[in-house]
C-alpha cells in the first residue's frame, strides 16, 4: 500500500505546479472515458496536442481507476490462496499484472508530460517507479534518460540510453515519432562530451553522421581532441547533428 500512497501525495504535488486541476471539459478524443485503457489513450492524445491540464487530468483518472482496480485484485487473491480456489487466484493474479501494466504506463505518461512543462525534478520519481514495474519499458528508459540530461545527470542518463539501445537500438517514440533512437544516440554524444570523455563522444558523433549521411567521409582523423579547436569541432558537430535528426 505505501508505494501508492506515495504515488497519491505525488499527484498531489504536481498539482501544485499547475498540472491538474483544469475544470474546462476541453478534451481530446472520447468525451467520456470508462476504463482504464480509454484513459490512458485519451491521455496519450492529449499529450500529441499540447493539451497538457486535460492530460494530466487523464492519467489522473487513469490512476485511479488502475489502483483501485489493482487493491481489488489484491485482496481477491489474498482470498483465494486462503480459500484454495485456484479459479479466483489466477483471475486475480491476471488482474494484478494487468493493472501494474497500466500503472506502468500512466508513470511514464507522467514523465513525459513533466518534461513537457519543463519542470525535470518532478519526474525521476515516476519513471524510476516505471521502471521497478518493468526495466526494459522503452518509453520509460528514454523519457528518464531526457529527463536526466536535463537535471545534468550526465552519467545515469547514458545508463539509461544503452539500456534503452539494448532493448530497441531502433526504438521510435509512439506519441512523438519525431523523437527516436538517433536523439538518443545523441545524447550519448552529448553526455560524453559533457563529462570530458571525447574520444567516447567522437566516435558516437561520426556514427550518427555516418548513418544521416551528413559528411560524408568524416572521420577521427579530422578531429584533435587534444585541442580546444579539435573539442570545439567535435561540439559543432554534436549541434548541427542535433539539428538535423
Amino acid at each position: 500500500m505505501k508505494r501508492w500512497t506515495t504515488f497519491l501525495l505525488f499527484l498531489a504535488a504536481i498539482g501544485l505546479i499547475g498540472l491538474n486541476g483544469c475544470e474546462d471539459d476541453g478534451t481530446t478524443g472520447p468525451s467520456m472515458p470508462t476504463t482504464t485503457e480509454e484513459w490512458i489513450a485519451l491521455g496519450w492524445s492529449q499529450y500529441q496536442v499540447e493539451d497538457w491540464d486535460g492530460c494530466s487530468d487523464s492519467f489522473d483518472e487513469a490512476y485511479t481507476l488502475a489502483n483501485a482496480d489493482y487493491w481489488e485484485a489484491w485482496e481477491d487473491s489474498s482470498y483465494a490462496a486462503q480459500t484454495g480456489d485456484q479459479e479466483l487466484l489466477e483471475d486475480a493474479m491476471a488482474r494484478l499484472a494487468l493493472n501494474l501494466d497500466y500503472m506502468k504506463q500512466i508513470l511514464t505518461g507522467f514523465g513525459w508530460l513533466i518534461i513537457a512543462v519543463d519542470v525535470p525534478e518532478q519526474g525521476t520519481y515516476v519513471f524510476s517507479e516505471a521502471l521497478n514495474i518493468d526495466p526494459d519499458y522503452t518509453d520509460a528508459l528514454a523519457g528518464y534518460a531526457i529527463l536526466l540530461q536535463t537535471i545534468e545527470s550526465w552519467e545515469q542518463s547514458n545508463q539509461k540510453v544503452a539500456a534503452l539501445l539494448a532493448v530497441d537500438p531502433n526504438w521510435v517514440f509512439q506519441y512523438n515519432t519525431e523523437i527516436d533512437y538517433l536523439d538518443l544516440r545523441l545524447i550519448y554524444a552529448e553526455n560524453y562530451y559533457f563529462t570530458a570523455e571525447f574520444e567516447l563522444s567522437l566516435q558516437e558523433a561520426l556514427a550518427i553522421n555516418d548513418i544521416i549521411g551528413y559528411q560524408p567521409g568524416l572521420s577521427a582523423d579530422d578531429f584533435n581532441l587534444a585541442t580546444i579547436e579539435g573539442r570545439t569541432a567535435l561540439i559543432t558537430l554534436i549541434d548541427e547533428l542535433d539539428d538535423l535528426i
